[in-house]
This record gives C-alpha cells, sequence and structure tokens, in this order.
C-alpha cells in the first residue's frame, strides 16, 4: 500500500551525482504523487527503522514513514549491499519494502547474489532511462504488495485462530512462498534481454527463460531434455563442455564464449556465464547462469584480428599478384564462401592479375566467359557509381547468375580517386544472409588495402619494364648511350664498350673515340647523320663498319630518338648500338646464293620449254604413227564387209564388227592421250563466258534418249575464264552422266555455287551411282567401271578433267547416295 502523502521512495546512494539523475529521472515518467528521502551512506540507510536522526526528506513529511520502495545502490563506501539486506531480514524476517539494485553494469554473478538474497529486480544506473525506471519501479510494487497478500491470506487460512499473529510460518508456508518467489523470478528473467538458465547441483538443466526459446527455435521439453548442447556450434562443443565439467567439479564460476545456433540457423556469438548458489553450510545447491549475446563485438574483434593478421602479411609481399592471391584465400576462408574474386574495372591493371580464385575454380578457357555472366550490366553499373551490391536469401537470383551455382553475392567497389577501378566480390552456391560486419569487412579491405595493391603493381610493372628491358638489350646484344646535348656529353654502358672493343677501366669513350674506330668509308655518312641528331633533332638511324683496336672489322646497327624541352627545343638524345656482322655477312652470302637460284631458274626453266616442246612433238607424231596403220587396217575390215563375194560364217561377221570397234576405240584412246598430255599446258586466252549458255549449247550437241532430262541453275555466274577448258570439263561429265546412265528418262541437274574467288560447279544425275571403293579409281588414267565391250570409252576422260581443273588450282570430288545418283562437284576459279 502506497502511503498517504504519496509514494514514499528511499533512495541509498552515496553519489550525488547519481542521486540527482535518478530523481529526475523518476520525475519525468510517474505521473501519481511521490516523494523521496534520502540516505547518503549504508549505514544511514539501516538506521531509518531505528531513529530520527537520518538526513532530512526532500519533501518529506513531519515524520518518518517507511518506504513503500527502495533504491539501493551496490556500489556503497561505508556497507557492502548484502550485509543492508541481510540486516533487514534478520530484524524483520522479511525485507521492509521492496528493493531496486541500483550497480553500474551487470554480471552473471551480481544477477544470482542479487535475487538470491530478495531484490526484486537491478538496474544499471550509468543509463537509465525514464521510461525503464518508472516500468521497474511499478512492476516491483505491485510483484511486493502480490506476495504480501497472498502471505496475509495464507496465514488466515492456516493459523488458528487463539494462536499469535506473530507465530512463525510452518514448512508448507515457506514452501508455498518460495514458489511465489520462483514465480517472480521467472517473471523477471523473462523480461530480461539476456538468456537465463539454471542447473541442479549436478549441472541438469532444470529452467530457461522465454528468450532462448525464441533465440533457438527449441521447444521446452526438448531443452529440458538435451540441454543447450544441440545448438552449440561443433568446432566450440568440446571446448565448452570441458570448461563446464571443470567448474562442475570445483565450483569455480563458469565462463566460455561460444556460437549459439538461431533458429534460422545461423550461429551467434555469445558470453556463456554461470555461478553456483550455496546453501548456509555452503554446499553447492543450484548453478545460475545466463548468455549474453557478443556477436557484432565479437565479429568485430575476429575481423580485427583477420585484417592485422593479412596487414602483416601483406607488408612481406610485393607482387601484386601475390598480394591479391593473399587477400583472396585468406578472405575465403574467414567468411567461409564458395569463391571469392577480384574483378578488375580498370585497364590499366593486367587482366591476367584478375580473377584469380575465379580460375582456379573454373577452367581457364571458361573463366572469362563465366564471370562476364556473373558480373551482370546492373551489377557492374551499381559498383561503379560506388554501391556496394547485395545478394542473399531474399534477393531472386537470375538464372544466368543461379547456373554458376551462385544463390548469393556480396560485391563492394575498390575507389581510386574518386572512380571505382575495381570489385572485391565473394559468392555462396547457398542461400545466404549478408551480416553488417562482413559487409564492412569487404568495405575495410577494398578501402585499405587496394591502393596498397595499385601502389605495388606500378613498381612491378616499373620493375617489369626495367628487367624486359635488360633481357631485350642483353638477348639482343646491344649497349646504349645517352647524349646530353648542352654538355655535349655522351654516356655509353659497358656493351658498348665491349661492341667497339675498348676497356672501359683504361678508356674514355667520347664522340670523337668513336668517330675514329668508325671504318673510313663510312665515317662521312655517320658524321652527317650525328649533325642533323644534333642541330635538327631529327631520329637517327644508321648501319656502319667499326674497326676494333685489333683490325677486325664488325658491322654495327644503330637506332636513337630526341628528347626536347617543353618549347620543343632538343635537348637530349637516347639509343642503342648493337652488332649485326652475322647478319651481313649473311645477307652478302644470301645476295649471292639468289643470284645462283636465278641462273638456275633460268636454265631449268629453259630445259623444261625444251622438253614440253619435245613431249609435244613425240604425242603428236606417235599419234599421227600410230593412227596410220589402224586407219590401213579399218580399210581392210570395211572392203571385207562390203565385199559382195565375201561369204563371212555370222561369228566371223561378229568377229569383224568386234574388230572395226576395238579400231575406233584405239583412235580415240590415241586422240584422248593426246588431249591429257596437252591438257594445262595450251594457255588459251581469257575471254567473259556466260556459263548457263555453255551448258546450254553442250545441252544440243549431247545425243540425249527422248526422255532424258538437263536442266540448269536459275542464277548461273558469267565468268572472265578459258573458255575451252571450262567446255571440256562440263561436257565429259554430262556425257559421262548420259552414257553410264541405267534408264531412257534419267535426270541431270547442273549447279554453280559462289566461293568468293572461286565458283563451286555440281553436275548431279540420278543413275545408278558409283560405289564408294571407286571414288579414287575412276580419276586415274585407263579407268572405267563397266566392260569395254558394254560401253566403248578409253577410260582418260575423268583423268583429263582432273589434270585440266588442278592445274588451274582446283579440286574435283565425286559424292554418290546408297545405290543411287552420283554428284561431281569441282572448284573453278572466277579469273583464269
Amino acid at each position: 500500500m502506497v502511503s498517504a502523502g504519496g509514494l514514499h521512495i528511499l533512495l541509498i546512494d552515496d553519489v550525488a551525482e547519481d542521486r540527482t539523475r535518478i530523481m529526475h529521472s523518476l520525475r519525468q515518467s510517474l505521473v501519481q504523487p511521490f516523494f523521496f528521502s534520502e540516505a547518503t551512506s549504508g549505514a544511514a540507510g539501516l538506521q531509518y527503522y531505528r531513529s530520527t536522526s537520518m538526513s532530512a526528506a526532500v519533501n518529506a513529511p513531519p515524520s518518518p514513514t517507511p518506504p513503500d520502495i527502495i533504491l539501493l545502490s551496490r556500489h556503497l563506501s561505508d556497507l557492502p549491499y548484502l550485509e543492508i539486506l541481510q540486516h533487514w531480514q534478520g530484524e524483520t524476517g522479511s525485507l521492509p519494502a521492496p528493493v531496486l539494485l541500483l550497480t553500474n553494469g551487470l554480471d552473471d554473478e551480481l544477477i544470482a547474489q542479487a535475487f538470491a538474497a530478495g531484490v526484486q529486480d537491478i538496474l544499471d544506473k550509468s543509463q537509465p532511462t525514464a521510461e525503464s525506471l518508472r516500468h521497474m519501479v511499478l512492476a516491483a510494487l505491485e510483484r511486493f504488495a502480490a506476495t504480501q497478500r497472498w502471505q496475509r491470506r495464507q496465514a488466515r487460512q492456516i493459523l488458528p485462530v487463539n494462536k499469535p499473529a506473530q507465530a512463525p510460518p510452518t514448512s508448507e508456508q515457506a514452501s508455498q512462498a518460495l514458489q511465489i518467489s520462483a514465480v517472480y523470478f521467472r517473471q523477471l528473467a523473462d523480461a530480461m534481454p539476456q538468456i537465463v538458465w539454471s542447473t541442479d547441483a549436478a549441472g541438469h538443466l532444470n529452467y530457461v527463460n522465454q528468450r532462448w526459446l525464441a533465440y533457438s527455435g527449441m521447444t521446452l521439453a526438448a531443452t529440458l531434455e538435451q540441454g543447450l548442447w544441440p545448438a552449440i556450434h561443433p568446432d566450440d562443443l568440446a571446448s565448452n563442455y570441458a570448461i563446464w565439467i571443470h567448474s562442475l567439479q570445483t565450483g569455480e564460476p563458469y565462463e566460455s564464449e561460444v556460437r549459439l545456433r538461431r533458429a534460422d540457423g545461423i550461429y551467434g556469438w555469445h558470453l556463456e556465464r554461470g555461478a553456483p548458489i550455496q546453501d548456509p553450510q555452503g554446499r553447492i545447491i543450484q548453478w545460475f547462469g545466463t548468455s549474453t549475446d557478443i556477436d557484432a563485438r565479437k565479429r568485430a574483434e575476429l575481423n580485427e584480428q583477420f585484417l592485422v593478421a593479412v596487414g602483416d602479411q601483406f607488408r612481406m609481399l610485393s607482387d601484386p599478384r601475390a598480394l591479391i592471391t593473399l587477400i583472396l584465400s585468406r578472405l575465403r576462408l574467414h567468411l567461409k564462401v564458395d569463391r571469392s574474386i577480384f574483378y578488375i574495372l580498370n585497364q590499366t591493371v593486367p587482366a591476367n592479375s584478375c580473377p584469380l580464385d575465379w580460375q582456379q575454380t573454373l577452367p581457364n578457357d571458361l573463366a572469362n566467359e563465366q564471370l562476364a555472366a556473373l558480373v551482370t550490366p546492373t551489377m557492374l553499373a551499381e559498383v561503379q557509381a560506388g554501391h556496394t551490391v547485395l545478394i542473399d536469401a531474399t534477393s531472386t537470383v537470375s538464372a544466368d547468375v543461379a547456373q554458376l551455382q551462385t544463390q548469393s553475392l556480396l560485391a563492394v567497389p575498390c575507389r581510386h580517386e574518386g572512380c571505382s577501378v575495381a570489385m572485391l566480390m565473394v559468392t555462396a552456391a547457398k542461400p545466404r544472409r549478408w551480416r553488417d560486419d562482413e559487409v564492412v569487412l569487404l568495405e575495410t579491405i577494398a578501402t585499405r588495402f587496394w591502393p596498397a595493391i595499385e601502389s605495388a603493381h606500378a613498381t612491378w610493372t616499373v620493375k617489369a619494364n626495367e628487367e624486359r628491358l635488360r633481357l631485350a638489350l642483353q638477348a639482343g646484344d646491344m649497349g646504349t648511350w645517352d647524349w646530353h646535348f648542352a654538355a655535349n656529353q655522351i654516356t655509353w654502358d659497358e656493351h658498348e664498350y665491349e661492341l667497339v672493343g675498348l676497356d672501359p677501366q683504361t678508356t674514355d669513350l667520347q664522340l670523337d673515340t668513336l668517330l675514329a674506330h668508325i671504318h673510313p668509308e663510312d665515317r662521312a655518312a655517320q658524321i652527317y647523320k650525328l649533325n642533323a641528331l644534333l642541330e635538327q633533332g631529327e631520329d637517327y638511324q644508321a648501319t656502319f663498319r667499326i674497326v676494333r683496336p685489333d683490325g677486325e672489322v664488325r658491322w654495327l646497327g644503330g637506332h636513337g630518338t630526341v628528347i626536347r624541352d617543353d618549347q620543343g627545343q632538343p635537348v637530349r638524345a637516347i639509343g642503342v648500338n648493337y652488332d649485326i656482322t652475322a647478319h651481313k655477312h649473311q645477307e652478302i652470302e644470301l645476295r649471292a646464293l639468289n643470284e645462283t637460284l636465278e641462273q638456275r631458274v633460268a636454265e631449268r626453266t629453259d630445259e623444261l620449254m625444251r622438253r614440253n616442246q619435245e613431249l609435244d612433238q613425240f604425242a603428236y607424231i606417235a599419234s599421227h604413227d600410230l593412227k596410220a596403220p589402224l586407219r590401213a587396217i579399218n580399210n581392210l575390215a570395211s572392203w571385207i564387209d562390203e565385199d559382195p563375194n565375201s561369204r563371212l560364217s555370222p561369228t566371223a561377221q561378229e568377229y569383224l564388227l568386234k574388230l572395226r570397234g576395238r579400231i575406233k576405240r584405239m583412235q580415240k584412246l590415241l586422240d584422248d592421250l593426246l588431249t591429257y598430255a596437252q591438257a594445262g599446258r595450251q594457255q588459251d586466252k581469257s575471254e567473259s563466258v556466260d556459263t548457263a549458255a555453255l551448258v546450254a549449247d553442250l545441252i544440243r550437241m549431247l545425243p540425249l534418249p527422248a526422255d532424258f532430262r538437263i536442266t540448269i541453275e536459275k542464277e548461273m555466274p558469267v565468268l572472265l575464264t578459258q573458255r575451252v577448258p571450262l567446255e571440256m570439263i562440263l561436257r565429259n561429265l554430262l556425257d559421262n552422266a548420259i552414257k553410264h546412265h541405267d534408264r531412257t528418262d534419267g535426270n541431270i541437274h547442273v549447279t554453280a555455287h559462289d566461293l568468293k574467288d572461286a565458283v563451286e560447279f555440281s553436275v548431279a544425275d540420278d543413275g545408278p551411282g558409283i560405289p564408294e571403293i571407286a571414288h579414287k579409281r575412276i580419276f586415274q588414267m585407263f579407268q572405267t567401271l563397266q566392260p569395254r565391250d558394254k560401253i566403248e570409252g578409253s577410260g582418260m576422260g575423268l583423268a583429263v578433267v582432273k589434270k585440266l581443273i588442278e592445274n588451274r588450282g582446283g579440286v574435283i570430288t565425286v559424292a554418290s547416295g546408297q545405290g543411287r545418283g552420283a554428284t561431281f562437284r569441282f572448284i573453278w576459279p572466277k579469273v583464269t
């Protein structure tokens, strides 16, 4: 019950600033009437009920009244707060009023001691808010009043009427009071921001507050049965269990940092603290503990440790590729991601320096293509604008990105002079929520390490260029020189001395010294070129001979360029000299060899022309001389056949007919041999040839059966070519298609396709086809696929066609289907 003058608050604190702050907060929040009594020490608080010698109350009534609620500081200079609580409980059997303990900071041991001593609630007075203070005061008053009402009701039901009211409570009443105290404890524990738990003396869990159930997603029954162990990270389980067993065995307070799994499966860091509660005889009867969320602080510590460790290794490296490798490999392990990538936006950085880990994950030939699919245009635009890109479990992942086994992605820009020049990115194959500390870590790396990578790259590039220059000069056997015009001073490197054959230890190689060693025939030209370099600023390029001190003559080449000042005036020239003696000797030898070869080629050409003429003459004579007896034999056969007096048997007449056929075949063979010998060597004049008209003329001259059809492609080309060989090729192919067809109603189709510099002609029929095994044989001389008695032929036609085509750089092929049709294709240049 509240005092008649309003709520009476007794504030026991020996720090004036704390008392002022607390009273100010209560005046802001409490609506009902109230007044303060102040005790500036623990002793003054104890004497409140014993005398009226305490300090005057602020706005207090004329006589001291019992307080409705007591605000007791934990840090009193004269008496410990536990001793004050024990005095009150010793004199009255219970606390005179609900007590709120004021403290600076919370810890598990304090919480356990305070609640065991009867404190209703604990307030961190370093940061009191008016609302929290009002809520704690009113809640404590309500719980304390409810406890008193319940105790009075129980006393009326249990105690006999004739017994004094001061009779001590029975064991049942004490048990009931303990139960009520336990109810209030659990209400308080559920209101705390920490996870609260308790176990029996053996360490078996017998209580957890609602915050644990909400955090872990576990049921109360499962928690009491299994404990907190299923929620502990597997990597922390063994060490945490060892610490807990040690506390149970020794009675020492328990403390451990451990990761606990949330209901969504994510682990968060907690500070586990436990303290034993003892009975009056000092025996442990219970363990009380809390789990305080330290995830943000712990992860910040781990990230800072990561940055320090990487920084220590970072300073030991100078190769930018090694620096990127270090960051990516360490970052991937630290964040437990699938990929970590540096993606260069600034093309001045070599592409082969990045993305390093990506190329280790995927084949090199797919790396760039796959990475381009991952870095979408939208992401690229965001990073170039300086924004962080985040794709997590709540985002919609595009199909292209999902195909790369990426469900979550975090990318931050690396900035230089206000521009995004690179991107630091990590990806995960499973949906993942990126924490704020992970985003901060990537942004810190991009800010802290990227400038060092750029600086290392610039240094590495300079060193690499210098090394490449040194190797190039060494490989090219070059000496360098540097000519300052104002001082007329030339600086040479050691290899320049070697080229001239001088010792740098004993000779000062100046321009006059060099000119003195130039061959007399080349000296004037060199002086002219050097004057042009000095006076007109023209670039220098020369070839000259050096006469070394031992008399050896060496050829040198030289190149130089002019460096000008801001006004465009030449102030300096740099250049190189190199030994080209071997090259000059080879040049002389090659010139002599070319002259010899030209003479040999001319002689061989003359000889070849002479032999070709002899071959033509032989072919003509052989054809003419062989045809003469054939004509005589043919005449005799004709006379026998036409003689009315000759009486030949049917068999003799058949033999005579075959004889005349063989004579015709032999005459055609001789004609074809002559044609084959001359094929490709007769150079007709090129003329404009309409190939469609050419084929049409050939069709009219061919002996076509009545129902036979030959069709021509609608668009046939007009070529500047030799008409006779092309006509001979097409006539031969058309004649073969007709002659070897097995039907009188066959079809032939002639086409031509443009191939830019050539034309592909084709002659396709629907005849019996050509077996694949004979595709090469049909282009050889004297080869036919049918008996000569059935179809007359010399077997030279396709051989002549092949030679005509190949002599003009073309090629002919044949294709045949399964038992029907054959298509001959040949390539013919547009201009011959």
